[in-house]
């Protein structure tokens, strides 16, 4: 049984569009990340009992470099003769 051949391309397209909006909306797509963390880790902590403030405070502290990274990365990752991708 052949697969269609759109189906086959669906995925790596699907994570060309993520990283096409990471590229272009570098502090909303780091929002994104940010948000989608403090949801997991909410969830293990819902999971696990009470892990502490201590991991809670380092938690918020990577989104935050995250997001500067995200945008620090946008800069970078751009300048001619130095992009990643296609």
């Amino acid at each position: 049984m052949r697969v269609p051949l759109e189906s086959r391309y669906l995925l790596p397209e699907s994570l060309n569009q993520i990283k096409r909006f990471l590229m272009t909306e570098p502090i909303l797509g780091s929002l994104l990340i940010a948000v989608i963390f403090g949801l997991t880790l909410g969830l293990l902590r819902r999971i696990f009992g009470r892990i502490g403030y201590e991991i809670i405070l380092i938690a918020i502290l990577i989104s935050v470099i995250a997001l500067v990274l995200s945008g620090a990365g946008y800069t970078l990752f751009t300048v001619k003769g130095f992009r990643f991708g296609g």
